[in-house]
């Protein structure tokens, strides 16, 4: 309970902070399902590998980024944490463009180094 309360309160600081949790969560939620039933897939005797299409699709335009990447080098299971950090990394981008400008126009806090 203490950290729905810690997460709810530094969200809310944002003006559309309820859209941005409502688009970034649940494809979070997506990127991790879609990986778990990828890694459950191809662990399966029998398995050519083709369920990591759908992690492909999921974690687009970043995968194809990765594409570029050696992968069959890296093997697969580094490719598949790669692919899942990507789809992880646009969960935030989304949140990061959605939630918007802070409530209030509280100013930055500079901290001194």
């Amino acid at each position: 309970m203490r950290i729905t309360r810690a997460v709810t309160g530094y969200v809310s600081r944002y003006r559309r902070w309820r859209l941005a949790l409502a688009i970034a969560v649940p494809y979070a939620l997506l990127v991790v399902g879609v990986t778990v039933y990828v890694e459950i897939g191809i662990r399966q005797p029998g398995s050519q590998g083709l369920e990591a299409v759908l992690l492909f699709l999921v974690t687009a335009p970043i995968s194809l980024v990765l594409l570029q990447l050696p992968l069959e080098v890296l093997g697969a299971d580094v490719a598949l944490l790669l692919f899942f950090a990507a789809g992880l990394f646009q969960a935030w981008i989304l949140w990061m463009i959605a939630h918007g400008p802070r409530k209030g126009g509280e100013p930055a806090v500079v901290h001194d180094s």
